[in-house]
């Protein structure tokens, strides 16, 4: 061999070393990246111990809740029925049966079985709490239980099968089971005298805490035995508590490498999100069909004071103030409606033309002084509150939870009317109705709306469900009892290599779908 061609040979190795060497630092950064999860702005600071799937009423708990427990039952991204805790469902007369998978466990190995599933759902009725479906009497009749063990004849267990016997075939009580209310909590998880969640390290769903900080710094890992569990998914979730004050922290998080994931709940405005995604490159922007409403619901307070013209006049007001602040932003639009317009549940053409005409014909009125206002957003808020003050001159305006979820309010810290963001859904959705309905947006009592969750649900046909609903929509944009404002999306962004799977017809981030995309 010539001098030459050890050389060349030598240059050769060299070369073919710094490749390997290359090679492997982006292999394993990028194994490191992967392993290392993502980051996740979060708006609550609680401890896990918080979060409970018989109280849920704020949008950060269900997310919490929807990534740490499962469901019997899920929906797909196009709202399909599909495998949850039960692998297979069927009705067989009047009787539903939802069969356990064999292979799902906790991560320390317990197996999850139908008895498991059947005490969630009387846990669930005992604590008596949940807003995303009732089926208290659909199952145990007029018997209310306050025990774990009373007697409830509409759910039974056989063999690793659970059945459910509302007495007639129903077809919308498996879709409400997807609900993360109805989530299957295992048995050695829950104080069996105060019925609270004692363990969330052994858990039903994808992802399990594995530590928590004071100050709500949470830190989820995957559950190899969950039947969602993929390699590509993260692996570990952290959720950083940010600063709800600053409508810009998640973003600035974000810039700063601080976060990796704004989920669809933060308190950041769409807009501001939607405006950032486009001068960063190294993002991914999801967004949802337009299921975001921005509404004025008026409190039976606020209806006992203002007469139907002063309420409508008031919600020309706070209109034109939403429209002022984001008419012309990306994402929004001007909506008299509480449901979408193409979405189960919207006007019909005739009723939405009586509201239309109502509206036009409100004469101005001056409301302000000795009234109160509470903005319960928590984004698309940026100089609302400075425009209401200037425009409501005297108005008293706080922030806070919904007073249906606020316990019980004297009469004088009850506001008169709220600012309120919801999720309308776009599909039918009995535990998004029912919660629609307890949150106050239809404006029923306890009595008034139990009464018509009975008859709807008693209701086999779905066009005569839809029905229903349209006329109870109509009837509360007649009192007026909500005041559609804006309507948007709910927006989420992550950091690349990842993308984002999530729903577009759903609020929900269930972080397992987010996949590794390098």
């Amino acid at each position: 061999m010539t001098k030459k061609n050890r050389q060349l040979i030598s240059f050769s190795l060299i070369i073919a070393a710094v490749i390997v060497f290359i090679s492997l630092k982006i292999l394993g950064s990028t194994t490191m990246k992967f392993e290392n999860g993502l980051k996740v702005a979060f708006p609550y600071n609680k401890f896990a111990k918080s979060y409970d799937p018989a109280h849920i009423y704020f949008a950060p708990e269900y997310i919490f809740l929807e990534n740490v427990f499962s469901p019997l039952l899920e929906m797909d991204s196009t709202g399909t029925l599909q495998a949850g805790v039960a692998n297979r469902f069927e009705w067989i007369g009047n009787e539903a049966h939802l069969t356990i998978r064999d292979d799902i466990r906790t991560v320390d190995g317990y197996k999850i079985t139908a008895k498991d599933a059947a005490v969630s759902i009387r846990r669930l009725l005992v604590m008596a709490g949940n807003t995303h479906g009732d089926i208290q009497r659909l199952l145990c009749g007029k018997n209310k239980l306050k025990h774990i063990n009373d007697d409830c004849p509409g759910i039974a267990v056989n063999g690793n099968t659970l059945i459910l016997k509302p007495g007639k075939k129903m077809l919308f009580l498996l879709p409400m089971l997807t609900a993360i209310d109805f989530a299957v909590i295992p048995i050695p998880s829950i104080d069996k005298k105060s019925l609270h969640i004692t363990d969330y390290r052994n858990t039903s769903g994808p992802y399990y805490v594995e530590s928590e900080e004071e100050g709500g710094r949470i830190a989820l890992k995957a559950n190899t035995n969950h039947y969602n569990y993929r390699e590509k998914m993260p692996q570990k979730i952290e959720l950083i508590p940010v600063d709800n004050a600053n409508l810009m922290d998640s973003i600035n998080k974000f810039k700063a490498g601080s976060v990796d994931l704004l989920t669809t709940i933060d308190h950041s405005a769409a807009k501001d999100v939607i405006n950032y995604q486009k001068s960063d490159s190294d993002s991914v922007l999801h967004r949802t069909v337009k299921i975001r409403t921005l509404l004025l619901q008026f409190t039976d307070k606020g209806r006992k004071r203002l007469s139907e013209q002063e309420r409508f006049s008031l919600g020309k007001k706070i209109k034109n103030i939403f429209i002022e602040r984001y008419g012309n932003e990306e994402g929004y639009e001007v909506t008299n409606q509480f449901f979408p317009v193409f979405g189960e549940g919207g006007l019909a053409p005739d009723q939405l033309l009586a509201i239309d005409q109502k509206i036009a014909n409100s004469a101005s009125s001056s409301i302000g002084k000795g009234f109160k206002l509470r903005l319960t957003i928590v984004s698309d808020k940026h100089g609302i509150k400075e425009a209401m003050l200037k425009h409501l001159p005297g108005i008293t305006i706080d922030e806070g939870a919904l007073p249906n979820f606020s316990g019980k309010l004297s009469e004088k810290d009850m506001p008169d009317f709220v600012v309120v963001g919801t999720d309308t859904g776009f599909l039918e959705d009995v535990g998004l109705l029912t919660y629609s309905i307890s949150s106050g947006n239809f404006g029923l009592n306890k009595e008034r709306a139990s009464k018509w969750l009975d008859e709807y649900m008693n209701t086999p046909e779905k066009a005569d469900r839809i029905n229903k609903v349209r006329d109870l929509h109509f009837q509360a944009l007649s009192e007026p009892v909500i005041i559609p404002l804006m309507r948007c999306p709910y927006v989420a962004m992550v950091r690349k290599p990842w993308r984002l799977d999530l729903p577009q017809y759903y609020a929900n981030n269930p972080f397992w779908s987010i996949q590794w995309n390098n």
